[in-house]
């Protein structure tokens, strides 16, 4: 007597869209910003008078760094930049 073997199709949508191109898991806007602010806070403490957003950009998502007051942290702004360009790599923005 044979076994029977059952393939089961893989659910992952991560696979190339209709033009070729590899497609990446999806997250919301919320789930990213709040991704970043969590891996920013395990670097240093997150700043009170800034607030980021992720906005739809082309064809991918970039984050919107903004500050309450005049002053400028351009090292923290560099982090949140480079968070931000790894993700971008992992995760497209849903919707």
């Amino acid at each position: 007597m044979a076994a029977q073997i059952n393939q089961v199709e893989p659910t992952d949508t991560t696979g190339p869209d209709s033009d070729g191109h590899l497609k990446k898991p999806a997250k919301t806007r919320e789930e990213l910003e709040a991704a970043i602010r969590l891996e920013m806070e395990d670097i240093c403490e997150w700043p009170t008078d800034l607030a980021i957003s992720v906005v739809s950009h082309e064809d991918s998502w970039k984050v919107s760094i903004m500050r309450d007051g005049p002053q400028q942290d351009a090292d923290r702004c560099e982090m949140i930049e480079a968070i931000a360009d790894r993700l971008r790599n992992q995760f497209d923005l849903k919707g």
